[in-house]
């Protein structure tokens, strides 16, 4: 049995690419039969996994390529030629997160926003870009 509904995307892939040499790589999928909510970070000095299901929510790992100039005149990072890679698989770090249900947060800014007059975190503007970035995954 297919079950197909017009109009509505089963996966979707995106690939966003910010200023700055910023990517985001998106998966997301509501048949998908796996309950999976990680993102990766990928930074120029260390990776942070994300995992909204595991125990350990981040794990940040010293992982990456450092550039190592070859012995020579001046060592210039500058020109592609003269430097190699070396592949560096450091330590991995386990921060301890308390955890407070998301809703619980959510529920008290509103209320606090109401109540207080402090600025939403999710006002109009967000909710714009929120939305045209949906929009380019459809």
């Amino acid at each position: 049995m297919s079950f197909v509904q017009e109009g509505i995307d089963d996966v979707v892939f995106m690939n966003i690419k910010y200023p700055n040499n910023v990517m985001a790589n998106i998966h997301v999928s509501w048949l998908d039969p796996r309950k999976i909510r990680r993102m990766t970070v990928v930074g120029s000095k260390k990776m942070v996994l994300y995992d909204d299901i595991a125990e350990n929510k981040i794990t940040i790992f010293d992982k990456g390529i450092d550039r190592m100039a070859v012995l020579g005149e001046n060592m210039d990072f500058d020109n592609g030629n003269t430097f190699t890679f070396q592949h560096r698989s450091g330590d991995v770090l386990m921060p301890k997160v308390n955890w407070i249900e998301p809703l619980k947060i959510e529920i008290a800014h509103f209320i606090d926003c109401i109540s207080n007059g402090t600025p939403c975190i999710t006002d109009a503007t967000h909710a714009e870009k929120v939305v045209r970035i949906l929009e380019m995954g459809s």
